[in-house]
């Protein structure tokens, strides 16, 4: 089990063991020190959002329903915390690789005008540019977090290639 370091000393003493073991040990420990940081549960409820939106997203769209807006604030917040080691870690090992790919796969095939669009610039009648259209910004954003994901190891790039990634990426693009 993981244990939390509650003490200068026992950082310190961590660190030394740290500097004295191989790569991949040093990984290990680093991951479970990280995993005691405190916004895992942020994290975890972020994902729950994205998986509960998948699955709305795929029933309205089987039934034959309008889309839904893609969720770019949810995915934007994730794009920000898979650029640090720690919630790449916590987005990684709560499902998050599986859930995003999910997430891109649903919101594939939509375009701004399949939504229901609830948005500020449609409330007061502003047009949006179609170049950069709310679903490929979205797509884009989830391309962003899959690629940070990818740059913090390589078990994140496997499991991201293993899960389709690559090839939602490009039907993405």
């Amino acid at each position: 089990a993981p244990k939390t370091c509650s003490s200068a000393n026992q950082l310190l003493e961590l660190q030394q063991r740290m500097s004295r073991s191989n790569n991949s040990a040093r990984t290990t420990v680093l991951n479970q020190v990280l995993v005691h940081r405190s916004g895992s549960p942020a994290v975890k409820e972020y994902l729950q959002s994205l998986k509960d939106i998948c699955k709305d997203q795929q029933e309205r769209c089987s039934s034959g329903y309008r889309s839904l807006s893609p969720p770019n604030e949810t995915m934007t917040i994730l794009a920000h915390w898979s650029k640090d080691a720690y919630y790449a870690i916590v987005i990684s090992k709560n499902g998050g690789i599986p859930t995003i790919i999910n997430v891109m796969r649903a919101f594939l095939n939509t375009s701004d005008s399949d939504h229901e669009d609830f948005s500020p610039e449609r409330a007061f009648g502003k047009r949006r540019n179609k170049a950069h259209s709310n679903a490929s910004r979205f797509q884009a954003c989830c391309a962003r977090v899959l690629f940070a994901l990818s740059n913090q190891s390589e078990g994140m790039k496997r499991t991201i290639v293993k899960e389709g990634g690559v090839d939602v990426i490009l039907a993405a693009a």
